[in-house]
């Protein structure tokens, strides 16, 4: 992947984050009906669906969601 693209999907992939954050807070703060409760559980549901491909998408390039970047991250760490 070129970085423009994970770079894009980074972006993505956070704002997919932050969509099921928001999706989490107002199924926990709501009062639904149980019907409503299915369609927000789903669309919760999809968020995580898509984060999670777009963390492996990320895992298999160079990226912060790679454990190279980990193992340098804890490396340079280790140093100090």
């Amino acid at each position: 992947m070129s970085k423009d693209s994970d770079e894009a999907l980074y972006e993505f992939a956070h704002w997919l984050s932050e969509k099921g954050r928001e999706a989490r807070e107002e199924l926990v703060y709501k009062q639904y009906t149980p019907w409503i409760d299915d369609v927000a559980l789903g669309r919760l549901e999809a968020y995580d669906e898509a984060y999670k491909h777009c963390r492996e998408m990320l895992s298999n390039a160079d990226s912060i969601f790679s454990p190279k970047f980990d193992k340098k991250n804890n490396q340079s760490e280790d140093a100090k």
